[in-house]
């Protein structure tokens, strides 16, 4: 007897890992600065400049590109809401799913990327992801 899955429902949270992976990069490439030899105005403003993109990227991180739900379908496809009301529906062919080691990528209609660490998610919707991502290959 063949049964279809039930639709995977994910709720994603700003990760924690992935905030300290954005401080420690930016903490390094602020000592990499300033242990230079570059005179002391370059090294003000590429610290300027990294603090700015900290900031950026760490707002962006906190926003998850705006999705609020995320939806597996069980054809493959997705179903993104987003924290507007807005939905977006895409095919299979649309996204493209990473599975690596410590998280998931997930590139969606090549313009939206999410990264997914062990935190971002519920632990048993995080292996439930995983474990469909990697049936579907």
């Amino acid at each position: 007897m063949y049964t279809t899955r039930p639709p995977l429902i994910l709720h994603p949270l700003t990760s924690r890992i992935a905030l300290r992976l954005l401080l420690f990069m930016f903490v390094l490439v602020c000592l990499v600065t300033w242990l230079s030899p570059a005179a002391w105005p370059i090294q003000l403003a590429t610290s300027l400049l990294a603090a700015l993109l900290y900031l950026r990227e760490r707002r962006e991180l906190r926003r998850r590109g705006g999705i609020e739900t995320l939806v597996l379908k069980p054809d493959g496809g997705w179903l993104l809401r987003y924290a507007d009301g807005r939905e977006q529906e895409l095919p299979a062919s649309a996204v493209r799913a990473e599975l690596l080691p410590r998280f998931i990528r997930l590139s969606f209609d090549s313009r939206l990327q999410l990264a997914l660490f062990p935190d971002s998610l519920a632990a048993d919707g995080f292996r439930r992801l995983k474990v469909r991502l990697s049936a579907s290959d």
